[in-house]
């Protein structure tokens, strides 16, 4: 199946599509992959803590030996996990994730989090634990200031493994920091961002800087969340579309990059690009799903680490 995915030019020049699936707990990603390849899905967001890139990879794989698409028209995204934010680890990740995804290169690398915990003695998150504990049960920190992970991710673009580096979960305190030393401005900021969070200021101030915005959890969550609010399921039933691709267009005409999630082939068929372009939302409706802003979030680390991190 032809792509139709609109696409963004990022700072440096690359295209990036305004599309893609997002594959966080997804534990059997071979398939999944491959369907939404077949339905014209063209970027694909990974990350090494999901501990599924090799069933990723697979999926990759498949679609690349059976003639869906090549390498070069795919859009792959993956992310620098917080055990191996000290210099040294920062490039052996980066080869860790291209061995389990089977690929040369990504087309876009990203810190995942802006905070360092302790190594725990291997890049490959597939072994690797998810972090260490001390005898509280709480994350031990690591010692990587932020700004020598940011040196250690510039330096990947000139070995051609990333065409572009980026940041995710950046608040505007960690935000204004990098700026303080970064040579490269970040390609890409990744974050939460959904009607009832709608980071309004943050995305405004990082769009000024010259950073592409890459939206997750962009249907929100729960019985509360956007899905079930009654102005979106009016715009909805006006559209003869679901609130979740009202929702997702919502975000594309903001400008953002959506990447829904679904292992089921009719959602991933629902949320894909055919579906998604084929509808326009007026001024007027973009507006009213802007205006239902509450400042609720969804990811909320306290949930893993106990304690928060986009705050």
């Amino acid at each position: 199946m032809a792509s139709s995915v609109p696409s963004v030019t990022l700072a440096n020049g690359i295209r990036m599509p305004l599309h893609g699936l997002g594959t966080w707990k997804m534990s059997q990603a071979r398939e999944p992959v491959k369907a939404a390849i077949e339905q014209g899905y063209r970027l694909i967001d990974c990350a090494a803590v999901y501990k599924n890139e090799i069933e990723v990879g697979k999926g990759l794989a498949d679609a690349f030996g059976s003639g869906l698409c090549k390498r070069e028209d795919l859009f792959i995204v993956s992310k620098l996990w917080n055990t191996c934010h000290a210099p040294e680890h920062v490039a052996p990740a980066l080869d860790s994730t291209l061995k389990n995804l089977g690929v040369e290169y990504l087309d876009l690398y990203l810190i995942h989090w802006p905070v360092s915990f302790e190594f725990t003695g291997s890049v490959d998150l597939a072994v690797a634990p998810f972090a260490n504990r001390d005898e509280n049960g709480l994350i031990k920190f690591g010692k990587a200031p932020l700004y020598q992970t940011w040196k250690a991710m510039e330096d990947l673009l000139a070995t051609g493994k990333v065409r572009a580096i980026g940041i995710s979960n950046y608040n505007m305190q960690t935000l204004l920091d990098l700026l303080t030393y970064a040579n490269v401005i970040p390609h890409v900021l990744q974050l939460e961002c959904h009607p009832y969070n709608t980071r309004h200021e943050l995305i405004a101030y990082a769009k000024s800087k010259g950073m592409h915005i890459m939206s997750y959890s962009t249907l929100g969550s729960g019985k509360e969340g956007p899905l079930q609010d009654a102005k979106v399921l009016e715009i909805a039933t006006k559209h003869k579309k679901s609130s979740a691709q009202v929702l997702l267009r919502w975000a594309t005409q903001m400008g953002y990059t959506v990447m829904p999630k679904s292992s089921h082939a009719e959602r991933v068929k629902e949320n894909g690009p055919a579906e998604l372009f084929s509808f326009t939302l007026d001024k007027d409706e973009v507006s009213a799903i802007s205006a239902l802003d509450r400042k609720h979030m969804v990811c909320d680390m306290r949930e893993y680490w106990k304690f928060p991190i986009d705050v």
